[in-house]
């Protein structure tokens, strides 16, 4: 796949993905580091990543390097894709008035004298104090996945 990021109207920048192997990707991780002109962005927590439908996508961002004004000369934007075979799909980088919210994590952990204990919403982890195999249990939908347990 390959992935490109340019100056764009609308947006303080343009983000290409085009899928060139054939193969249908989905939530395929994408990193793409953006550059900016100085002054123009002050917190990275105010990008927004907008289809072309106007639809906003999660992204992440990491500031890499910063303008003598503190503004934000280089970013690293994470953020996943969606792409039929041989699509190509644009996205504007946009700047809000306000940061992103941020996401509410959904592992939970729970160290106990007992064990611990990982819930990741999805499959659940428990882990016993000095066992040779770690877990006790692993269960994903409700589901028992070790035998003998």
């Amino acid at each position: 796949m390959n992935r490109k990021s340019e100056s764009g109207a609308g947006g303080v920048a343009r983000l290409v993905a085009e899928e060139r192997d054939g193969i249908r990707r989905l939530q395929e991780p994408v990193a793409a580091g953006v550059p900016f002109a100085a002054g123009i962005v002050r917190d990275d927590a105010a990008l927004r990543l907008v289809d072309a439908d106007g639809g906003e996508h999660a992204l992440q961002t990491q500031v890499t390097d910063r303008w003598s004004d503190g503004s934000v000369r280089w970013a690293l934007l994470d953020f996943r894709v969606d792409l039929g075979a041989r699509e190509r799909n644009e996205w504007s980088v946009r700047l809000a008035d306000t940061p992103r919210a941020r996401p509410a994590s959904v592992v939970q952990v729970q160290d106990t004298s007992s064990g611990l204990y990982v819930d990741t919403g999805v499959a659940r982890f428990a882990m016993g104090p000095g066992d040779v195999f770690p877990f006790t249990s692993v269960q994903a939908g409700g589901v028992e996945l070790l035998a003998g347990n």
